[in-house]
């Protein structure tokens, strides 16, 4: 088996800053997009999304999907052109890089920016962001599925690559 770090590193940088940036500005451009994220209560609490902020949601979640996985596919054809040629390798490769994001969105996005500094636009209008509950053991849980969810494409692309 072998990974080459470096581009794990600067393909896992690349996939972190984008998909972290886009994550903002969809937050920042209206919180309520990312509804579903926050704590049920608050749900409860606020109106449904309106029809716009659904299709706002769906082509931001498009978006980052389509980010994720251009990223996660060009570093795993990268790392096959620099000799990682067998499946684990390949595997290894983009589950890495997708953990980059991974653990960039719970410990920068989530604890550091949600959970300790809580700015004031974060919150849907009318909410006071020091009285929206922060769970650290939801945020985590999330981590891990996370982790399992980029095992699975991290394996899916390593076949198609292969295959290809």
């Amino acid at each position: 088996m072998s990974v080459d770090w470096l581009l794990v590193a600067r393909d896992g940088g690349i996939l972190a800053l984008g998909a972290c940036a886009l994550i903002g500005a969809l937050l920042k451009f209206n919180p309520r997009l990312l509804l579903r994220h926050f704590p049920e209560d608050l749900q409860r609490a606020v109106p449904p999304k309106t029809p716009a902020e659904k299709r706002h949601s769906i082509v931001g979640g498009i978006a980052l999907l389509v980010w994720t996985l251009a990223i996660l596919i060009v570093s795993a054809v990268k790392a096959e052109a620099r000799g990682a040629t067998d499946f684990l390798s390949l595997a290894v490769h983009t589950f890495a890089v997708g953990m980059v994001f991974n653990l960039a969105d719970w410990l920068i996005l989530d604890e550091l920016w949600i959970g300790v500094m809580r700015p004031r636009w974060l919150a849907p209008p009318g909410v006071d962001p020091a009285n929206i509950p922060f769970e650290h053991a939801s945020h985590f849980r999330a981590f891990l599925r996370g982790s399992i969810i980029f095992a699975v494409i991290g394996a899916a692309i390593a076949l198609v690559v292969r295959l290809l």
